[in-house]
């Protein structure tokens, strides 16, 4: 009898991450994904948050956004959705968890993501470079390292 309940039971967790990884893939009519229990918004966005905009194997990460919380893969994304214009991270708030993997889903701070040397500090997935170019879109006073 236990051999058949732990069986059930490996079944139904099985199909639990079945339907976890099918909510993470499905996208809604307004742009929106799950990705890694997390909904980025944006213009194409894919399973690992890349977009219409930015679309390279490393642009693999989406922005927690100051001004209204949303998550999105870049500040063209953000503009081309909302109804109100981008602010930027103040230092004060560089302490706050506003950077998504989208490879392993680990949300960085913000200092955390600026000292990471373009990479995920939990997988070590790459992340793009060139997004260091961009980075007073988003983050007041950010050194660039």
């Amino acid at each position: 009898m236990n051999a058949g309940k732990g069986r059930g039971s490996g079944t139904s967790k099985g199909f639990e991450n079945i339907l976890v990884r099918m909510r993470e893939l499905i996208v809604d009519r307004d742009g929106a994904r799950l990705i890694h229990g997390v909904e980025v918004c944006g213009v194409d966005v894919d399973a690992e948050t890349r977009c219409g905009h930015w679309n390279s194997p490393i642009d693999i990460i989406a922005i927690k956004f100051k001004c209204c919380g949303g998550w999105f893969p870049c500040f063209d994304c953000h503009a081309e959705t909302t109804g109100h214009l981008a602010e930027v991270w103040p230092a004060s708030d560089f302490g706050e968890k506003a950077i998504l993997c989208g490879a392993c889903g680990y949300q960085l701070t913000i200092d955390e993501y600026l000292v990471s040397d373009s990479s995920c500090t939990r997988c070590s997935a790459a992340f793009n470079p060139g997004c260091e170019k961009h980075y007073h879109l988003y983050f007041a006073a950010a050194a660039t390292a």
